[in-house]
């Protein structure tokens, strides 16, 4: 994994409203034992100025791109609290 701010997919998310093109999103529990189970939280658009290159903190030290999304509609509380919660 290795992003940076003009990774050509990095820039197909920043770009996305403008490209009239809708974003999903799904998550993964971590701690799943078969770890094949996604959950789909809703559409979310990209809020313009806070994407950041960064570091994973892991060994590697692995470059991302992090930024802030929008949902279109919030989470429902039940899935969001079984997510999170251990």
């Amino acid at each position: 994994m290795n992003r940076k701010l003009d990774s050509k997919e990095v820039q197909r998310i920043l770009a996305h409203q403008k490209n009239n093109v809708d974003m999903y999103i799904f998550v993964k529990k971590e701690d799943v034992v078969d770890g094949n189970e996604y959950y789909f939280l809703g559409k979310a658009h990209y809020l313009e100025g806070t994407a950041e290159e960064t570091t994973m903190p892991n060994e590697k030290k692995d470059n991302i791109v992090t930024m802030t999304l929008s949902m279109e509609t919030p989470v429902k509380d039940e899935i969001y609290r079984y997510i999170i919660e251990e």
